[in-house]
């Protein structure tokens, strides 16, 4: 057995060596959070879509891949002690924000072990699988062929994910119905058990938000106009009706740019993620919001 033990201590300590966004987003927050005006957080439609070197306050994008409410609250809870000139956040919201199950019980229930191992996250414990990155030789597998391809983390040095750009589009989402069908399928499910539950913790970022006088932006993303027509209306009638709900309870703000017309074809990465263009576009429309006062 000692060979095997020696082996899968080697295989955890070599995955933990190679560079990741949640390892890096955890010591940038640690060094520079108190220096911090604006912060971005959510899931890949944020992480891909807002670049923060063009706000005009000092800010820093703290969103990651499929990221789910309850870690939206997570990172929100964990940096706000040390975020002391935090003025503003900025909340990416998608089509399927509430229907989405949590990661411990999709097939991306490695991401909750990046959280525990990289940003300390407690909903786990030491002991169980979460605490280790061997325990899904696929998300291994993910994570060493991404290394390889992108020399090194995904992400910039104020947080921008940085692997959907122009040059990398295979072709126009925007011509592709069949695209935009499968994507509108996997973000659609009218009938999902964890409505209550994604709401809930929505509901908590807001809350944290205004105990702390933090302005909370939410920020409905730019989607192809093929993506928009075929989404489920139900599903998304019931996302608007939560988010004004959270609106007017919480005293936040709701800025939809899901069918806004500005973004073209280059500004699109694929039916519901930007490029550098669109992010840059979006970026700067989201900064005129911040710096207009209420």
């Amino acid at each position: 057995m000692l060979p095997i033990i020696i082996l899968a201590i080697a295989a955890e300590c070599f995955m933990r060596s190679i560079p990741n966004e949640y390892k890096y987003k955890n010591q940038w927050m640690n060094q520079h959070a108190d220096s911090l005006e604006t912060l971005v957080i959510g899931s890949s439609v944020g992480f891909y879509g807002v670049r923060p070197e063009f706000f005009s306050t000092n800010a820093f994008n703290l969103a990651t891949i499929s990221e789910r409410p309850e870690y939206d609250y997570f990172l929100l809870k964990k940096y706000l002690p040390i975020s002391k000139k935090l003025k503003n956040v900025v909340y990416p919201l998608f089509y399927e924000i509430f229907v989405d199950p949590p990661f411990e019980q999709s097939q991306e229930w490695p991401r909750a072990s990046y959280f525990k191992i990289y940003m300390d996250c407690p909903y786990h414990s030491w002991l169980s699988k979460y605490s280790l990155e061997t325990t899904s030789f696929t998300a291994m597998a993910d994570k060493y062929n991404k290394y390889k391809l992108f020399q090194g983390k995904d992400c910039d040095s104020l947080g921008y994910g940085l692997h959907y750009q122009l040059k990398n589009k295979k072709m126009n989402p925007e011509d592709s119905e069949a695209d935009a069908l499968k994507a509108v399928i996997a973000r659609t499910n009218v009938d999902s058990k964890y409505k209550e539950y994604n709401y809930e913790y929505v509901c908590r970022v807001a809350q944290l938000c205004k105990e702390n006088n933090i302005r909370l932006i939410m920020v409905a993303f730019p989607s192809t106009h093929t993506f928009n027509r075929l989404r489920n209306k139900i599903q998304l009638n019931d996302f608007y009706k939560r988010v004004n709900q959270i609106v007017a309870k919480y005293n936040c703000e709701l800025h939809d740019f899901s069918d806004d017309n500005s973004f073209t074809c280059d500004d699109f990465f694929d039916a519901t993620h930007l490029t550098e263009l669109g992010a840059k576009k979006l970026t700067i429309k989201i900064d005129s919001i911040i710096s207009t006062q209420i």
